[in-house]
């Protein structure tokens, strides 16, 4: 009601590509990334899982060739 220019579809069409941008990052290692598009809460978990796996010479690939459905 604040925000007349809201609309759901527009704020699932940012959530998917921040859901993009996320799995991405974390897959790619890119922490800097990630600190952008998470809080510090959510941002440590994905910042401590990406240094066990450098830690393991683990590597992560991860491609996102479509998003079926959002609600």
């Amino acid at each position: 009601r604040i925000d007349r220019s809201f609309t759901p579809a527009h704020f699932l069409r940012g959530a998917q590509d921040a859901f993009v941008m996320i799995v991405e990052a974390f897959s790619a290692g890119d922490k800097e990334t990630l600190r952008g598009l998470l809080d510090p809460v959510t941002f440590t978990p994905f910042a401590r899982a990406i240094e066990n796996r450098e830690r393991e010479g683990q590597k992560a690939h991860v491609e996102i060739h479509a998003i079926r459905r959002a609600e």
